[in-house]
């Protein structure tokens, strides 16, 4: 028994040390343990940490939570209690208690007991729930700080994003759950730019660079980013940010492209513009003024050596492009080096009006001299001397243009030319003396001492030299192939070709052996209407420079005047021989026709003699050879006699004596123009007015006259039933029938043969309206616009 108390004591014993120890162990666990049913009621607390308690743990046993807590408090603890029980799982729960008048916070451990018991394992969270509550604080304020920056953040790990603030929203149009949570690289940037990106994050922190982004509705924006690396305790985070520099940009360029079309414009506006500093001159001035000199225009006549010291101190500051392209000089450098190449007298004397302008504080001045250009030759040029605004006061800056009016100079000269040449075309004799008349008036402009006009005859392919003068060469035909004046009639252009570029092209094989080659040579293509009939050209064999642009530019000009002049006068030439021919036929038709007649006499005194009827066929037969003779002479007559003598006949006044013949036609008459033509022109306008009446049944004429690209334009209309589509093609050939007054068209025949015998066109144009409308084109005597 005693052993048995022994045991029972060593058991006792135990325990004892056992329960020490776990309370010892409970001791140092902060935590509460508390046993609570299903519906709430306290069962058993193990008071580890009574101070958490808001009662005693006597007076705790038996109640309930919602004795304990405020009401969703206490539901939401009940309930976790329920879940954990219902579902033998393990919940967690955070809630707040206010204890010994502060505010605590706590985390439950809720797990499933056997007898719908359930045991609540409480920490106390107040510090890490203060710490937290402090962060979010923190994290609240600094969001509002980067809400409130005006370019974008982008907070991002590996190119996830886990932040974003109010201005990336405003720049890519996205909302923030649109964002967060998403890939950086699929949202913003083009796909170009996306390498570009992934490069710049790799680095620790990148200056500035520039991406294209794309907002949400697809719109592109150019953006300027910044990014840095952040390390947080558990996470390498990566802080972007971006500003929309669309605007920026585009107005950087705008401003660029402002520039440089203000650099474009004023490189080659169509003057030369100089910027020069005179403040050293003005100075210079200011010291002379100063020793006594008042009067600058006298003193600087006196003192070639000062106006000369003051060009010295003249300095230029820059010159646009045309101004090197009217100086004729490759580059600035060479034209400010070596500036006396391109002054003259009058630009001394125009030098010395700027100083005494200085002298009297003028800001502006404007003279015509004459200059050079750096080969050579003298142009004449409308200078503007003027003082920037803003530096009126020193000087310092003054803008100098310079317009080239050497064309407008030229172009005067050749309008008296023109005049000039019109009138040698009345007084010459033949195409010979016209283009003496041509080659001595264009002396007035340019070196004419070695001239040509060769007219080209494409059927031997041969150019006819019709007027020359050269020091070296003096022929009267030549072959077109391989020749300047057939290269510049393929090219259908005027061109100047200096003694270089003719040995290129005898290099290439493009021209042939030419004799003697010139220094420069310059032609022009010579036109009858479109159709090129020649060309006019002159050349210097010992002078490069003879020629210019402006040159080439008013000899095209001349050439398009005189071309009209040499084909009339060609025409009137021709004419003469046609004359000549056409008395030579006549004669013979008289021999002819007294030939038969005396055969006539003969066989009808036979006749008489004999009554044999083969004597009446003879007579017959030579009567009806007579009258075909006569009807060919008549028509021939007609078209070709009359125009002996081709003069100016105003279109107006031709049609002022025609029109009273016809009182029931209403002719009207628009514009006005004078031709070459003889008084076979009035038969032209009676055929055509006959026609319209008799055969069309027109009551209504009008008739238009005006000039175009040289020529005289005739536009004949009237409102009858117009011409038969079937002979329309047919027209103005011999012999084609009417088809309702079987006529023999005899009439459109010789008005055709008038007017192609003064080198100009008609031509029926057809019209959907009733009516028929004639188109003639004339040349006409040239006009000074």
């Amino acid at each position: 028994m005693s052993i048995q108390i022994d045991v029972l004591k060593k058991e006792i014993e135990d325990f004892k040390q056992k329960n020490h120890n776990l309370s010892k162990l409970l001791s140092n666990i902060e935590d509460l343990i508390i046993l609570i049913d299903y519906n709430g009621n306290y069962i058993s607390i193990i008071p580890t940490s009574p101070k958490y308690l808001g009662l005693p743990v006597e007076e705790l046993i038996g109640q309930n939570i919602n004795d304990q807590f405020e009401e969703n408090t206490a539901t939401k603890i009940i309930t976790s209690i329920q879940k954990a029980i219902d579902t033998n799982s393990i919940q967690e729960i955070q809630y707040p208690l206010f204890l010994n008048n502060k505010q605590k916070y706590f985390n439950a451990v809720i797990k499933p007991n056997s007898n719908n018991e359930a045991i609540a394992i409480i920490k106390d969270i107040t510090v890490q729930k203060e710490n937290e509550i402090h962060l979010k604080t923190i994290i609240k304020k600094y969001e509002t700080i980067l809400n409130s920056t005006f370019e974008g953040i982008i907070i991002h790990e590996n190119g996830k994003v886990s932040f974003v603030n109010d201005a990336i929203l405003k720049i890519t149009g996205y909302n923030r759950e649109e964002l967060v949570g998403s890939n950086l690289l699929e949202k913003i940037p083009f796909e170009e730019d996306q390498s570009t990106i992934m490069q710049q994050m790799q680095k620790q922190s990148t200056k500035q660079y520039y991406v294209t982004g794309k907002k949400k509705t697809g719109e592109y924006f150019i953006a300027e980013v910044e990014g840095k690396n952040i390390l947080t305790e558990n996470e390498k985070l990566r802080i972007v940010a971006i500003r929309d520099v669309t605007v920026r940009i585009k107005m950087k360029n705008e401003l660029k492209r402002s520039q440089e079309r203000l650099k474009t414009i004023y490189d080659f506006a169509p003057i030369s513009i100089w910027e020069e500093d005179f403040s050293l001159v003005y100075d210079y001035i200011k010291k002379l003024k100063s020793q006594g000199i008042t009067n600058f225009s006298e003193y600087f006549n006196n003192h070639p050596q000062d106006v000369k010291k003051c060009i010295k101190l003249t300095k230029v500051i820059d010159c646009n492009k045309t101004t090197l392209e009217i100086y004729q000089v490759p580059n600035k450098e060479i034209l400010f080096k070596d500036l006396s190449k391109v002054l003259t007298t009058e630009s001394y004397n125009n030098f010395k009006k700027q100083l005494i302008a200085i002298s009297e504080g003028e800001h502006y001045i404007e003279s015509i001299i004459k200059n050079r250009t750096f080969l050579g030759n003298t142009i004449t040029v409308s200078m503007r001397w003027n003082v920037v605004p803003e530096y009126q006061d020193t000087y310092k800056r003054v803008l100098v243009t310079i317009l080239d009016i050497t064309r407008d100079q030229k172009v005067k000269v050749a309008k008296e030319i023109l005049y000039d040449i019109s009138n040698a075309f009345t007084q010459s004799d033949n195409l010979n003396t016209l283009s003496a008349q041509v080659k001595l008036h264009l002396g007035k402009l340019f070196n004419t001492d070695n001239f040509y006009i060769a007219l080209l005859n494409n059927t031997s392919d041969t150019f006819q030299i019709i007027y020359q003068e050269d020091q070296y060469d003096k022929i009267d035909s030549f072959p077109a192939k391989k020749t300047l004046t057939k290269y510049i009639i393929d090219q259908n252009k005027p061109m100047i070709i200096k003694e270089d570029e003719q040995l290129e092209l005898m290099n290439k094989g493009i021209i042939g052996d030419i004799g003697e080659i010139s220094k420069v040579w310059m032609g022009t293509p010579l036109y009858d209407n479109k159709e090129i009939i020649g060309a006019i050209a002159v050349q210097s064999y010992n002078d490069s420079n003879a020629y210019t642009i402006v040159d080439l530019e008013i000899f095209q000009f001349i050439a398009e005047k005189i071309s009209s002049l040499i084909v009339q006068k060609k025409s009137q030439d021709e004419l003469k021989i046609v004359q000549h021919r056409l008395d030579t036929a006549t004669s013979m038709l008289r021999h002819d026709i007294s030939n038969d007649l005396s055969v006539i006499k003969s066989a009808l005194k036979l006749y008489r003699q004999s009554n044999q009827s083969n004597f009446l066929d003879e007579i017959d037969k030579r009567i009806k050879k007579s009258l075909s003779l006569i009807e060919y002479h008549r028509n021939q007559e007609q078209v070709i006699n009359t125009h002996s003598n081709l003069k100016e006949y105003n279109i107006k006044d031709v049609l002022s004596k025609i029109i009273p013949s016809y009182p029931n036609v209403q002719i009207n008459i628009d514009g006005d123009i004078t031709i070459y033509a003889d008084d076979a022109i009035y038969s032209v306008f009676e055929n055509l007015i006959f026609n319209s009446i008799k055969h069309g049944k027109a009551d209504v004429i009008n008739i238009s006259l005006k000039h175009s690209n040289g020529s005289c334009e005739i536009f004949y209309r009237d409102n009858g039933k117009g011409i038969d589509r079937v002979i329309k093609d047919k027209i103005f050939e011999k012999g084609i029938f009417g088809k309702d007054t079987g006529n023999t068209g005899m009439g459109l025949y010789i008005i055709k043969r008038i007017i192609e015998s003064y080198s100009g066109e008609i031509y029926y144009l057809e019209q959907e309206k009733k009516g028929a409308t004639f188109i003639i084109k004339l040349h006409c005597p040239i006009f000074i616009l």
